[in-house]
């Protein structure tokens, strides 16, 4: 294998451990936010649009990523009693998984 190549590959997996590492701090700091509120929601989404800007992801798709979790993770409208961290972590990881391997 050429040294570009491989240059290029290292280069790709830090990519993804630097979004995974930034994605994972978002999440820890919702996880320690003793209320789950739109603020909470809005860092979350401010904290993963930024990490995948920075991993060069097409702008079209994070800000399609940021719609599609703000409404199916819609906290007015979620039940009383809800586990909002649970719902927005699912929603999240459905979102990317979609965005990522569709």
């Amino acid at each position: 294998m050429c040294l570009a190549k491989q240059q290029e590959q290292h280069r790709r997996k830090m990519v993804l451990a630097d979004l995974g590492n930034k994605i994972s701090d978002a999440l820890r700091k919702m996880r320690e936010s003793s209320v789950i509120d739109e603020e909470v929601l809005n860092n979350l989404l401010k904290a993963i649009v930024m990490a995948l800007i920075q991993a060069d992801v097409d702008i079209q798709l994070v800000k399609q990523l940021q719609t599609n979790i703000k409404k199916k993770a819609n906290l007015e409208e979620m039940a009383p009693g809800a586990n909002k961290r649970k719902v927005i972590q699912s929603v999240r990881v459905s979102v990317l998984c979609r965005l990522f391997f569709d």
